[in-house]
């Protein structure tokens, strides 16, 4: 009977250990899990430092996204998708200890988790062959490895609690600010010459109207040496930029004023002379509301201090 006690008392020993480093690791993937998704939720697309990388494969031009421990996809006009991974593969040994886990977070705080391999990259290969448009066509999108190629679904996680909505409101603000700053800089550094880009003069209808067209950016010259250059961001350029800016329209004249409209611009704008003809100061075209493209509502500029 005392032959038998040591391999017991061992095995036992053995077994203990074993179940407290599994613990140990159960505990530490759940620290791992608490930490991404606390920062998770700070993400938002004008401080995503890190893009999924879109590539086109083979002769059937397959779309595919391939992310690297972490990354931003763009979906549709202002949704978006962040993922943050962790690699069983990792040149880390403590972060590789704790084996392959997925999370993501979409642009209304919604968390999702996916257990598949995140050794060498996620990939993530569109059903229509074009980029997502959705985050339900996101969501049932397999995710598959490099390495491993095994697929995975999505699942949502219920028990944890969204980030406010808010905060992508917040972010388009904070994405606004950023643009305007920026855009008066550039507007300060304007000097015009003859080679310039002139805002577009259209003429239209039996009755000649004079119209001007800004598409983008643009001149407006007034007499022998008055100015105004304006510079915009429209509705449907937000598909090209970082994150969703919306419609501004912001001008500088000749003396270095600066000007803001806040009216409609989803597309390109136009400014119709009263008089029919074009303008022969700034003041004129500061009087002149700006009409939307689009929905045609007019708004006067207004002077920034």
């Amino acid at each position: 009977m005392k032959s038998c006690s040591f391999p017991i008392l061992l095995a036992l020993v053995l077994i203990c250990r074993i179940s407290t480093a599994a613990e140990g690791i159960d505990g530490k993937r759940q620290q791992w899990k608490k930490e991404a998704i606390l920062y998770l939720h700070t993400i938002t697309p004008s401080n995503a430092t890190r893009m999924a990388e879109i590539q086109i494969r083979g002769e059937a031009k397959t779309l595919r996204y391939k992310v690297v421990d972490e990354g931003l996809i763009k979906i549709g006009t202002n949704g978006w998708a962040y993922l943050k991974i962790n690699s069983g593969c990792d040149t880390d040994r403590e972060k590789a200890a704790l084996g392959d886990m997925i999370l993501a977070i979409d642009q209304d705080g919604n968390l999702y988790e996916n257990d598949g391999h995140g050794c060498g990259g996620l990939l993530l290969i569109s059903s229509t062959g074009k980029e997502f448009q959705t985050v339900q066509e996101f969501l049932s999108t397999l995710v598959y490895t490099e390495v491993f190629g095994v697929t995975e679904k999505w699942r949502r996680l219920t028990n944890e609690t969204p980030a406010p909505v808010l905060r992508v409101k917040d972010d388009i603000e904070s994405e606004k600010k950023r643009w305007t700053k920026k855009t008066l800089a550039y507007l300060k550094t304007i000097v015009p010459t003859p080679a310039t880009r002139p805002v577009e003069i259209q003429i239209r209808g039996e009755a000649k109207v004079l119209r001007y067209h800004i598409n983008d950016e643009g001149l407006i010259r007034f007499g022998t040496n008055g100015w105004v250059y304006i510079k915009i961001h429209t509705e449907a350029q937000d598909d090209k930029d970082k994150g969703k800016i919306g419609e501004i329209m912001l001008a500088i004249d000749h003396a270095g004023n600066l000007y803001q409209n806040d009216g409609e611009a989803e597309s390109d704008v136009l400014i119709l002379p009263k008089t029919g003809k074009e303008f022969q100061g700034v003041q004129e075209f500061l009087d002149t509301p700006v009409a939307g493209d689009v929905t045609g509502e007019m708004v006067k500029w207004k002077k920034l201090e």
